[in-house]
């Protein structure tokens, strides 16, 4: 899990103790372990601090990982580890989505709001967006979280599979992109000019 409390994102302690708390109790009936993905470490908007804050009044009873993590590969690490993952963050869910495992992506800005849904748009049987704005949030947030949970194969096949066509899209682009800067700065390029 993830939550991201910055200005830009407009998640603050109260949105925070209230993820927790349907967070933790989802962990306990599912039976699952909470592991920390923090990806922001700016002092002022650490991902790990506001992770600790979010859980802390909630107590879970299951297992609970609290580490930083340091590097990109740690996060693709943790990641993978996961049966589903709840966020805040843009890059926790897309380094899970990637991998297969579904993301809960929580939002309350309108900047979050286009990013999650561009991801939703990427990956619409994988990703799931929940407003934390609305007012019966832990219902849509503790549904959302079941329904990671029970993703079917075929549906995180599929998010690998697009995830797979991504990269190589990518690819192509930057092969593309390339070529184009090659032949603008080629010798014959420059003495036509």
């Amino acid at each position: 899990m993830n939550i991201r409390e910055a200005d830009y994102a407009g998640v603050g302690g109260d949105s925070a103790a209230a993820v927790g708390e349907t967070l933790a109790a989802a962990a306990h009936d599912l039976g699952a372990p909470v592991i920390a993905l923090p990806v922001s470490r700016y002092a002022t908007t650490s991902d790990l601090g506001a992770i600790r804050a979010c859980l802390s009044s909630a107590r879970p009873t299951t297992g609970v990982t609290l580490s930083d993590l340091a590097s990109p590969d740690d996060l693709l690490s943790a990641a993978a580890k996961c049966r589903a993952v709840v966020t805040g963050s843009y890059h926790a869910a897309v380094y899970a989505l990637s991998q297969g495992v579904p993301a809960v992506c929580l939002t309350r800005s309108s900047y979050y709001d286009a990013k999650f849904a561009g991801l939703r748009a990427l990956f619409p049987e994988a990703c799931q967006v929940v407003s934390l704005a609305a007012e019966d949030r832990a219902h849509i947030l503790r549904s959302a979280i079941t329904q990671a949970w029970d993703l079917p194969p075929a549906a995180r096949a599929a998010a690998l599979e697009a995830a797979g066509r991504q990269r190589a899209a990518g690819r192509e682009a930057y092969a593309d992109f390339r070529a184009a800067a090659d032949r603008a700065t080629a010798p014959n390029a420059l003495a036509s000019r």
